[in-house]
């Protein structure tokens, strides 16, 4: 399998086309809606969490056979029936639009895969193995959920606080060794907010950047 290209899409406002109603469809639907794509799900069986999402208006639902015009305006596709056949279709649609396709069960026919990531608020991680080795990526992931709580989103909220004060306070050519000097700590801020003290945490993170600098 060929090298990817790791991105992350700003899907805001973008539609985006889900072949396959089951559970493969159905998680790439529910990933979709929280990157606030514009979701259409086409399917002849849908799981009843996409009938939930459709009944409360958050997707399209076409309850329906696939067929080509399904594409239409679409920025993004994915290919997820249990047919092998109707997968292709969808591929060779999408690939003959220009629009990007996602293969469910053949992601080497498609032009990226989905990877597993572990998100802590800003901070998302992604795993892939290429669509090699699923088992291998899942244990890998669940490492990472291990190794990163959820303090992890509070704690990278802050040190964008911390950024945003270094770019407005601190001349440009002492802003790296002093946000490696903050980093170094991380361990010590982290079990503050493990323990829910975002306040001490927040002044043990200042304290370390306005402590006195030697002259560069």
């Amino acid at each position: 399998m060929s090298q990817h290209y790791p991105i992350h899409l700003n899907l805001s406002g973008r539609l985006c086309v889900v072949v396959g109603g089951g559970g493969v469809g159905e998680r790439r639907a529910v990933g979709l809606l929280s990157a606030e794509a514009v979701v259409r799900v086409v399917t002849q069986e849908a799981s009843e969490i996409l009938q939930r999402l459709a009944n409360e208006n958050r997707l399209e639902l076409r309850l329906k056979p696939y067929e080509p015009t399904d594409l239409e305006s679409a920025f993004l596709v994915v290919a997820a029936t249990d047919s092998r056949e109707v997968n292709a279709q969808v591929t060779q649609d999408a690939t003959a639009r220009s629009v990007l396709v996602n293969v469910a069960d053949a992601p080497a026919e498609g032009d990226f895969i989905v990877p597993a990531v572990v998100r802590r608020g800003d901070l998302e991680i992604s795993v892939t193995t290429g669509g090699s080795l699923p088992a291998l990526t899942q244990q890998i992931t669940n490492e990472l959920e291990q190794r990163f709580g959820a303090e992890y989103g509070q704690y990278v909220e802050l040190m964008g606080e911390i950024r945003d004060y270094m770019k407005q306070n601190i001349p440009l050519r002492e802003r790296s060794a002093l946000a490696r000097k903050v980093l170094a700590q991380e361990s010590k801020v982290v079990a503050l907010l493990q323990v829910g003290n975002y306040p001490e945490a927040r002044e043990t993170a200042f304290h370390l950047l306005l402590a006195p600098r030697e002259e560069p």
